[in-house]
């Protein structure tokens, strides 16, 4: 299992290896396979949905993003970009919504629920990605956290993790933020940051674990 969300205490859905997808409508108690109607091997690697019936997962051979409106029944594909892999992908609600690639770089946006998808940066990368308005958020990955706008010039600010003997800064994986300024991140070796004052100059970032 590469990523789980859920939208309520009882309703959520994973995704991994050979672009599976399961569902759980009891807390996790039991899953069931969704089928999408895919042969393909590779791995999904995010999934995120909105509410019980507006979901998106990423990753896959084709590096696609596909949606359902109807809770998993039927997945119709929105994106497809080619070689480069989509890590993570993140909505604000059910129209405004961001996806990243790792290697390779690539940020995409919508505001139309995925109807349509814009690069509106090319070199930007990360491991996972959190909008916490419909024009801001932060990334993660290569160490640090970044902040960006959804408009040029996309990068507002850098916060770089410094290297512990207990954490390795690349190996940030997770970020999830309350609101625009206080969020956490989590890697490898059971690290946990938060992450307290960003955008109001230099944070505070505190290793919890």
């Amino acid at each position: 299992v590469n990523a789980i969300h859920f939208v309520s205490s009882t309703t959520g859905w994973a995704v991994g290896d050979q672009e599976t997808i399961y569902k759980t409508t009891n807390s996790g108690v039991s899953w069931s396979q969704i089928s999408i109607g895919s042969t393909f091997s590779n791995a999904y690697s995010d999934v995120f949905f909105t509410d019980s019936l507006n979901g998106w997962v990423c990753g896959g051979d084709n590096n696609n993003i596909k949606h359902t409106s109807d809770g998993g029944i039927t997945w119709t594909t929105q994106l497809s970009v080619g070689s480069n892999l989509i890590y993570a992908i993140h909505f604000y609600d059910k129209n405004f919504g961001t996806a990243i690639i790792g290697s390779g770089g690539g940020m995409y946006y919508t505001n139309n629920g995925g109807n349509t998808w814009v690069q509106f940066s090319s070199s930007l990368s990360g491991y996972d990605i959190f909008l916490t308005d419909p024009a801001h958020g932060y990334i993660i990955g290569g160490g640090s956290v970044t902040t960006f706008t959804t408009t040029y010039p996309y990068v507002t600010s850098n916060i770089r993790i410094l290297h512990t003997n207990l954490l390795d800064p690349n190996e940030l994986r997770s970020i999830f933020f309350i609101n625009e300024h206080s969020g956490w991140v989590a890697g490898s070796n059971s690290s946990i940051l938060h992450l307290e004052g960003c955008n109001l100059g230099k944070p505070i970032v505190t290793q919890l674990g």
